[in-house]
């Protein structure tokens, strides 16, 4: 799935792809090899769990690693379905990162033009409404694992 993505992005190069996608996957083991492991709450949308990437059996796989990994203790994931209507996620994905320390919270963006830092007060602060709006849209977590893996099955 990774690599799907990341072809239909930016690189072409199949060495950079490579890459890239060791990042990904190396990035994800801070949710289980790190102790403590990071927190997650992530929040995806209905039309990313619908939009084919790759094949059918990629996307099979895609979605049980997503109910996979929400069953970590430390992992929570909700569904922003299609009947929610027009929210502020139709502008794309974003992450809000917080530190365990006394370091400030920091925006991340992922844009077609590279990657946007956000680390003002003000910045963090509109990141955070919007996350806050989106939970208020968003399934429970039990009502999300349910929707992924009804389209799961859908998928094969």
């Amino acid at each position: 799935y990774a690599q799907e993505v990341i072809r239909i992005g930016r690189e072409t190069e199949e060495e950079m792809i490579a890459q890239r996608v060791e990042a990904r996957l190396k990035r994800q083991e801070v949710l289980t090899v790190r102790q403590p492991p990071l927190r997650l709450h992530a929040i995806i949308t209905e039309q990313a769990l619908m939009l084919e990437v790759g094949s059918a059996e990629t996307m099979s796989e895609q979605l049980d690693h997503i109910v996979k990994v929400a069953a970590l203790p430390n992992v929570t994931v909700q569904v922003l379905t299609l009947a929610a209507g027009a929210h502020l996620a139709v502008h794309g994905g974003f992450e809000v990162l917080t530190f365990a320390h006394d370091d400030p919270p920091l925006g991340y963006i992922e844009t077609l033009a590279g990657e946007l830092f956000l680390e003002s007060p003000e910045e963090i602060r509109r990141l955070t409404d919007v996350h806050k709006h989106l939970l208020s849209l968003a399934l429970s977590p039990r009502e999300s694992i349910k929707l992924i893996q009804e389209k799961k099955d859908g998928t094969r």
